[in-house]
Parts: structure tokens; C-alpha cells; sequence
């Protein structure tokens, strides 16, 4: 409701009569009471009456003791006036994928353990009647601690806030740096995170010399899993702080590490470097939760860029947390992908690139002609998988497939993989 142009009973009658003449409402359907949508519209019970009243003087709405609905009569009045909308969606965009073998699609096994339902149980029976738009305080807190278990860095939880995933945690730190920000990407990347920050009206470059920001994922880069070794991680550093460049580092899939102990983070090196990270990759997508760390120079820039996301879900994270599930999932995940790694490596053998963490593994391929090819008949059988040569800014120097390792269970994400493998040039 804009208060600011008066009359709301007037622009209540105007978004209802627009909802009928839509298709949105339909003749039959019930309104909402006159108590539930005052509350809901945040403006007096009289105002909503006054809005009903001349609706049903107009013809648009019955109403009776039981309630308020549409007119019926309003079927012929609609008839002529607009097609009639459809109330589901295409099959074509209702079909999952037969085979999905898609990167970044976490074996989500855990969503059935005992300690998850039970946290979940648990945050129902309390949920909260508040929730920050930083974070629940609790969930700051233990996901500060993680970090300092999981990633060797003391954490000031006061510098953790929550957010709704990587991408709200990306757009989130650039709005803070103002308007038409650079941000200085890694060639390849992940497009989604690209995609979001040119939405927000910010620019994109691979050449980082003009770059307010740079984006970074130095302990498994996406999609090829090459690592930042420390020498390189001290210069970056370094040059951010001589520029003037926020560092945003990405700690994508850094936690599902096979072999030996991940580099600490880069905010190990700096205080002024700001990190993101996703339960998306370790839990569930479905989660929709995540964190950023920021630069105690960032923190009030930062805020009014937030916004609250599900404290259910907060609380029973929370919960989980509290009782060591998260890191005891994750110690489980590192042998499992490991596993699923091997699998695909005895597969496709010499065409995979070896990766020493992470959800996906790359089929190399000798053109984008020829990934094309693979992408198109794999389509054609159900099958969802992800083209390399797509995660490039600049001209594809390298083509291939990027295979996610969450998909299915181990015996079923073997014959996906044996299915793909056909599909490949001899």
C-alpha cells in the first residue's frame, strides 16, 4: 500500500478488480476476510470494509456471513475479455531431469538423519518471534566458531551475518561498496554469481585492473578445483591493499577437501578481506541458508543491504550445529565424494581431470563442437549435465562436460556415468 497516494480503500478496490480482470482471482474463488486482509495490508479493518463494499456495489464480489468471494456472473463478464489462464505449468517445465547429474547438487542423505529431523522438530515447537535481519545472534555465534574449527580463523561473530545463500551474500557486500561498482571475476567462474552482480546494475571484468572488488574461490576454484597456492594467496592480498580492492573470497567447497588439511582463508592473511559462504553445497539447496564474514570497515554499509531470511530454518540449523551434526556430516561427505570421485574416475578414465575435493569432476573434451554434441544427445535422454565451456568469460580455450557427484545413490551415480560415457566421441 503506498500511504503517500491516499484513498486505500480505493487501491485495494484497483489490485482486486486488476487480480479478477488477470485471471489471478477467478469467479468463485474466496477473498480473504476483512480481518486478514487489514492485517495482512498493515492499514484498520474499516478501511478493508469500505474496499469490499464498493466491490460488491460495482458487481465484482458477493458476500455473505460465511465470507466474500468473487462473483460468479463475473465468468461471462471475463469470457470475451482475456484467455483463460492456465493454473499449471507446462509438463516440459513441470518434468524434473531423468538423470540429473548437474554440479553443485549435494548428496542430501543427511535431510534423513536423526539429529536433522530432530532440530527441526525442535525449532517448530520454538520458533522465533523475531528474526533479525543480521541473523538470529545464536546462529552468528556457532557459525563463527565453525569457521574457526573448520577453516582455522578467529572470527569476531559480530562480522558473521546471515543470508539467504551466495548469491544474496555476493549482491549484498557489492551493494555496500555503492553504485556502479567493477567486480574482477576468475576466468572461468560461476555464472550465477556473475549474473548477480550485473543485475544489481554493477560491472564485470576479468582484467582486475580497475576493480573495486574481486571475486575468488582460491581453495577450490569452480569448476576446475585448482587450488591457490600460498604465495599466490599473500599477493593478492597484498595488491587488494594497495588498490584499494575489497577481496571476496568464495569458500566454495573448501570443507569437502579428500586429501590433507584445506589452506586456510584468506581472512587468515586479512582482516579486510570479506568471505561468503552456503550451507547449499554441505546441506541442501533447500536450506536457503548462508553466511558472509565482512571487514569491520564494511559491517554498517553492509546492513541495510540484508534482509531477513527464514528463522525457522535459522533455529533448526542452529540446532543442528549445537550438536556437532554439521561437522560430523561433513567428516561423512569427504568420504563419500571421495568415493564418488573414484567411481568417475574408473569411468571416464584419462579424459577426467583429477579433483582433490568438491561436488563435480570435469570429462574433458577436444572442441565445443564436440561438447555441443554430447550436451544435445544427453539432452535427448533425460540426461542434465553442464557444458565447460559455458563457465567462460572470454572465448572457451577448453570444452567438456562438468559432472556433478551428488546425484543418486553410489550404484546409480555409476550407471549415470557409464550411460554418459557412451555418449562421448571414440
Amino acid at each position: 500500500m503506498d500511504r503517500s497516494q491516499g484513498n486505500l480503500p480505493g487501491q485495494i478496490v484497483g489490485r482486486i478488480r486488476d487480480d479478477i480482470a488477470s485471471g489471478v482471482l477467478r469467479p468463485g474463488d474466496r477473498i480473504a476476510s476483512t480481518r486478514t486482509m487489514a492485517a495482512e495490508l498493515g492499514v484498520s479493518r474499516a478501511t478493508v470494509v469500505a474496499a469490499y463494499e464498493q466491490l460488491e456495489g460495482e458487481g465484482y464480489v458477493e458476500t455473505s456471513p460465511a465470507g466474500t468471494w468473487v462473483h460468479p456472473a463475473m465468468r461471462a463478464v471475463l469470457a470475451g475479455a482475456a484467455e483463460e489462464v492456465p493454473r499449471t505449468l507446462p509438463p516440459e517445465q513441470r518434468r524434473a531431469p531423468r538423470i540429473d547429474l548437474r554440479p553443485g547438487h549435494p548428496d542430501t542423505s543427511v535431510l534423513a538423519s536423526t539429529t536433522w529431523r530432530a532440530a527441526w522438530r525442535q525449532a517448530a515447537a520454538e520458533p522465533p518471534s523475531y528474526v533479525p535481519r543480521e541473523g538470529i545472534p545464536r546462529l552468528r555465534e556457532l557459525v563463527a566458531d565453525h569457521i574457526r574449527r573448520a577453516r582455522g580463523v578467529a572470527v569476531d561473530p559480530r562480522r558473521v551475518f546471515i543470508t539467504a545463500g551466495s548469491r544474496h551474500g555476493v549482491s549484498a557486500l557489492v551493494a555496500a561498496l555503492g553504485q556502479n561498482v567493477t567486480v574482477g571475476v576468475e576466468d572461468p567462474t560461476y555464472p550465477s554469481l556473475v549474473g548477480v552482480v550485473r543485475r544489481g546494475g554493477h560491472s564485470v571484468v576479468t582484467d582486475w585492473t580497475s576493480a573495486n572488488a574481486v571475486l575468488v574461490t582460491p581453495s577450490h576454484q569452480f569448476p576446475h578445483g585448482h587450488v591457490m597456492p600460498a604465495p599466490e594467496r599473500i599477493e593478492l592480498v597484498d595488491w587488494a591493499r594497495t588498490h584499494n580492492t575489497l577481496v571476496i573470497e568464495d569458500d566454495f567447497d573448501a570443507e569437502l577437501r579428500f586429501q590433507g588439511e584445506p589452506l586456510p582463508s584468506l581472512m587468515a592473511i586479512s582482516p579486510e578481506v570479506a568471505s561468503i559462504g552456503s550451507f547449499a553445497k554441505t546441506l541442501s539447496p533447500a536450506l536457503g541458508l548462508g553466511y558472509v564474514v565482512v571487514p569491520p570497515s564494511l559491517i554498517d554499509a553492509l546492513r541495510p543491504h540484508l534482509a531477513p531470511v527464514s528463522g525457522l530454518a535459522q533455529v533448526a540449523l542452529a540446532n543442528f550445529m549445537a550438536e556437532d551434526g554439521l561437522s560430523r556430516h561433513i567428516t561423512r561427505m569427504r568420504s563419500a565424494y571421495r568415493r564418488r570421485r573414484d567411481i568417475a574416475l574408473e569411468i571416464f578414465g584419462s579424459r577426467a581431470v583429477p579433483m582433490d575435493g568438491g561436488l563435480n569432476l570435469i570429462v574433458e573434451l577436444s572442441s565445443v563442437g564436440e561438447e555441443e554434441s554430447v550436451l544435445a544427445r544427453a539432452a535427448a535422454r533425460g540426461m542434465a549435465v553442464r557444458g565447460f565451456s559455458t563457465y567462460w568469460s572470454s572465448p572457451a580455450s577448453r570444452a567438456g562436460i562438468v559432472v556433478g557427484l551428488g546425484g543418486g545413490t553410489e550404484k546409480q551415480l555409476g550407471r549415470w556415468m557409464t550411460q554418459l560415457r557412451e555418449l562421448l566421441p571414440r
